[in-house]
């Protein structure tokens, strides 16, 4: 049986490349940190995991 390609298994190709970009350009960095946060900032103040379902984008290619 073939192993299916599945994205998530290259994801980190495109980390390191974020990383990369993030280190020339800062303003990359910053939206970086505003996607990190926002999920605890709206986990904070509405007290579910909705931003899980709705706003990533890692689970919306899904």
């Amino acid at each position: 049986m073939a192993n299916k390609f599945k994205p998530a298994d290259y994801l980190w190709i495109g980390f390191i490349l974020f990383l990369s970009i993030g280190l020339i350009y800062p303003l990359i960095g910053v939206i970086a940190l505003i996607c990190m946060l926002a999920p605890v900032v709206v986990g904070l103040i509405t007290g579910k995991r909705i931003w899980c379902g709705n706003f990533c984008p890692e689970t919306l290619q899904h």
